[in-house]
């Protein structure tokens, strides 16, 4: 039988996230940027400095080999990840549109296919891992900050951007909740909303019962920032403050959708934001500031003329300062 909320204590691993992170963000600034012969290359390397994530590294190389119109060496890419032990669905691999090039080829929907009985043998359940600091006490109250991963992403690369708060803080606690979701090795989603809703209003609760909280703050990365947008003003979970870091909203046609009655009240809650203007999605992040304070609540948005949809580098010294100016 599978758990329905695994809950987890954070704990220290041997991965250099720092160097993992700022090459993804690299590479994916070339990408935005259009230099895909720089990307294909910065991701080859990534592959011999990273031989632990074959499903981001050789994935990488793959999109870039498309982009590049190389569709047998695209083609290989995913193989040799498959080889290495990365798999994907053939749902994810054909939402790429990166691989389009491929997706005629008996041989790209066979690597699907494998990806998809790969799926149908795992067990999952949402994963609740808890952050804190050393001097914790059990008898304080602390600001409780849950924060969703992106799409195809996991709990364990989402907590290096934000465990740095701990060291600038003790008086939060960090709560990452990771989707029963899967969409490839490692990679977790947020792609059905009702099962979304249902595991992120599990882990609100368990919080809820099981910490001493003074506030909750609800945070999430690109479409789980959309996730914690749609949670909050639909009023599905009550929080205190928002930040929705590049969420993945393209248009104010998409916000319409997501509210699901347009007459309720909102509650009061503060919203940060962080925006690149190299990103496909920013447009929809500035129609979301613009939602926000029509509805009279408080917004305040960070925009970054060179970054496409990556996490900017200062994220965390902001996020502290929005925390300490509300605290």
């Amino acid at each position: 039988m599978v758990e329905f909320l695994k809950v987890k204590e954070g704990k220290k691993d041997n991965v250099d996230w720092a160097s993992f992170q700022s090459s993804k963000r690299e590479i994916m600034n070339l990408y935005f940027e259009k230099k895909y012969e720089e990307g294909l290359k910065k991701s080859q390397q990534l592959i011999e400095k990273f031989p632990e994530f074959p499903e981001t590294t050789y994935f990488y190389t793959a999109c870039f080999y498309g982009l590049l119109n190389k569709r047998e060496e695209a083609l290989n890419s995913l193989k040799m990840g498959m080889e290495k032990g990365a798999w994907w669905t053939s749902q994810f691999l054909n939402s790429e549109t990166d691989l389009d090039l491929l997706k005629d080829d008996p041989r790209f929907i066979e690597l699907g296919k494998r990806g998809d009985q790969i799926l149908r043998e795992e067990e999952t359940s949402p994963e609740l891992l808890i952050s804190y600091s050393d001097n914790y006490n059990l008898n304080e109250e602390y600001i409780v900050l849950l924060i969703l991963h992106w799409f195809s992403g996991n709990n364990l690369e989402t907590r290096f951007f934000w465990d740095t708060l701990l060291k600038l803080r003790n008086d939060l606690i960090l709560c990452f909740l990771q989707s029963s979701q899967i969409c490839g090795k490692n990679r977790y989603c947020w792609d059905n909303w009702a099962m979304t809703r249902k595991e992120v209003l599990k882990a609100y609760n368990y919080l809820k019962t099981n910490l001493r909280i003074k506030e909750t703050i609800l945070a999430g990365v690109s479409q789980g920032a959309t996730v914690a947008f749609r949670m909050t003003f639909n009023n599905f979970i009550r929080a205190d403050r928002l930040i929705l870091v590049i969420p993945s909203i393209k248009s104010k046609e998409q916000i319409s959708e997501i509210i699901e009655n347009v007459e309720q009240d909102v509650q009061e809650i503060s919203t940060l934001i962080f925006a690149g203007q190299k990103d496909t999605f920013y447009q929809g992040a500035l129609q979301l500031d613009q939602y926000i304070k029509e509805k009279r609540l408080k917004s305040k948005i960070y925009s970054y003329s060179n970054l496409g949809h990556s996490i900017p580098e200062d994220t965390i010294e902001k996020v502290n300062e929005f925390i300490e100016k509300n605290n």
